[in-house]
């Protein structure tokens, strides 16, 4: 098992963050990785975790899209 690194990092990150459905989303999301059974094998970077996660919740258009199964634009080669 891995260790949750920058979490005081994060946590001040979180603080800053204006938008508050991206706030409460990033909150929940927090809480969801303490009351999950799965664990990471490596160390997790939450502050990482943060960022990138702010990124795509504030592509609001990207998300409509992704929850509909429109989204294929910028896979990265993820699934092929």
């Amino acid at each position: 098992m891995g260790d949750l690194t920058n979490h005081e990092k994060a946590a001040a990150f979180l603080d800053q963050i204006g938008d508050p459905i991206v706030k409460n989303l990033l909150q929940y999301l927090y809480q969801r990785l303490w009351l999950s059974d799965a664990v990471p094998e490596g160390d997790f970077d939450l502050l990482y975790f943060f960022q990138i996660m702010e990124e795509v919740m504030q592509d609001r258009e990207g998300l409509i899209k992704a929850l509909r199964g429109e989204y294929e634009e910028g896979r990265a080669g993820l699934g092929e």
